[in-house]
């Protein structure tokens, strides 16, 4: 019959596997679009319908963002009248603050990544003079809000993105792990290391060490699939990680156990000789009807119960002695043969005192 202590960790997985199922399930379905700002009647505005993406819209003195504007602008466009001004002031900035890496196609630009950390990521409709046409980079990933303006024609980048990732199946493939492996180690290979009270110690560490590991393990792997999703190596690093340390504490525990059963082994050989000999003394008196060859044999009973228990080589021959005298003693009792049973007695009296004057000496 399985321990209470096993059985309650066997729910405890049980039910991780059921929350952790949940939130894979929900992973597997979940999917991020991208929110944006577009300019109406634009092809932005035609993108963004197509693929399901959230509109959201400007502050007033935020409109001016869908115009940006990085280094100079062509003469031409320069040439202006006042009364001809937009109602907006356009937003202009020297092009070495600009965050975005991009390429140049004849008289056309094109994004490829953003290198910024604004939540708004602010897409610009010109980039020293040259229209940006196209938008290469992901739209999901970097910022929360993308502002597009009214010059791009294409959008090649991801904008929708989906929780199977790269990311999704080693976490998912490690927590599967995690719950079959400590499974396996509290069931199968536990149990047979609790005999004693030392190795029942180092078991309860292991079972502690399992019930971490599951919980570091689904925690890692669903923060995971939700904010390491493009870092699949990183997350794939970090599992092993907690992978190793948990068979590092379950190694060490087998190794701290198998040392504890040796020493027990070699207790137990030691202390094997007088465990006899302690056992044959025991009640050894009762069946003594002379008071006082009773009370000299209790006393010889006593003397041999608080005898040191360890044993060594050169005790080896005393000890057989006394384990010899004890037995014939035992069957002098009884007989009912006083004189034999004092003789005895007094001869274990001497060969126990002799043994244990070298065991003292030899400490």
């Amino acid at each position: 019959m399985k321990k209470i202590h096993v059985i309650l960790f066997d729910i405890f997985v049980l039910v991780a596997v059921a929350l952790f199922a949940l939130v894979m399930i929900l992973g597997h379905v979940w999917v991020a679009r991208a929110t944006v700002v577009v300019v109406p009647g634009s092809y932005g505005e035609t993108f963004a319908s197509d693929n399901n993406l959230k509109v959201v819209g400007l502050a007033d003195s935020q409109k001016n963002q869908l115009s940006l504007r990085y280094g100079d602008v062509e003469d031409e466009e320069k040439e202006n009248d006042t009364d001809e001004k937009s109602e907006e002031e356009e937003l202009i900035l020297p092009l070495e603050e600009i965050p975005f890496e991009y390429n140049l196609n004849g008289e056309e630009a094109e994004i490829v990544y953003y290198s910024g950390d604004d939540d708004m990521v602010v897409i610009p409709a010109y980039i020293d003079g040259h229209p940006v046409t196209t938008v290469a980079m992901d739209l999901v990933g970097t910022g929360s809000v993308y502002v597009i303006p009214d010059t791009v024609t294409s959008i090649t980048g991801e904008v929708v993105m989906y929780l199977t990732t790269t990311t999704f199946v080693i976490e998912m493939i490690f927590s599967i792990l995690a719950f079959l492996l400590t499974l396996i180690i509290v069931n199968i290979l536990l149990p047979r290391y609790n005999k004693s009270i030392s190795e029942y110690l180092l078991t309860g560490s292991q079972m502690v060490a399992s019930v971490i590991y599951v919980i570091a393990q689904t925690a890692f792997g669903i923060i995971s699939i939700h904010f390491l999703w493009n870092s699949p190596y990183l997350a794939l690093i970090i599992s092993l990680v907690i992978l190793g340390i948990y068979l590092m504490v379950i190694l060490l525990g087998a190794t701290g156990r198998r040392h504890v059963k040796t020493m027990d082994s070699h207790v137990a050989a030691k202390t094997e000789n007088m465990k006899e000999i302690k056992l044959a003394a025991k009640d050894l008196a009762d069946g003594i009807s002379d008071p006082v060859l009773r009370k000299q044999v209790e006393r010889l009973s006593e003397d041999i119960r608080y005898s040191d228990s360890v044993s060594r080589a050169d005790l080896m021959d005393i000890e057989d002695g006394i384990k010899t005298q004890l037995g014939e003693l035992r069957t002098a009792i009884d007989g009912g043969d006083q004189g034999e049973i004092k003789r005895l007695a007094d001869e274990v009296s001497k060969l126990l005192a002799e043994r244990n004057r070298r065991c003292k000496a030899g400490k």
